[in-house]
């Protein structure tokens, strides 16, 4: 995924209610693929990904 500018990574601009549950469930799945060893992809980096953007939201959410 592209930046969307220099210094701006498109993930940060991340605030929906849709986002918001799609990054959710993308950490559910990819942590369920990690607990049984799935390694078709790094699961655990993705979980961990996921659960950032899901905080990030959050953190936008309380400074509204």
């Amino acid at each position: 995924y592209p930046d969307v500018s220099p210094g701006v990574a498109n993930w940060t601009l991340i605030e929906t209610d849709e986002e918001y549950q799609r990054y959710k469930e993308s950490a559910f799945r990819h942590y369920m693929s990690w607990f049984y060893d799935e390694v078709d992809e790094d699961h655990a980096s993705a979980t961990f990904f996921n659960i950032n953007g899901v905080e990030l939201i959050k953190e936008k959410r309380r400074k509204a």
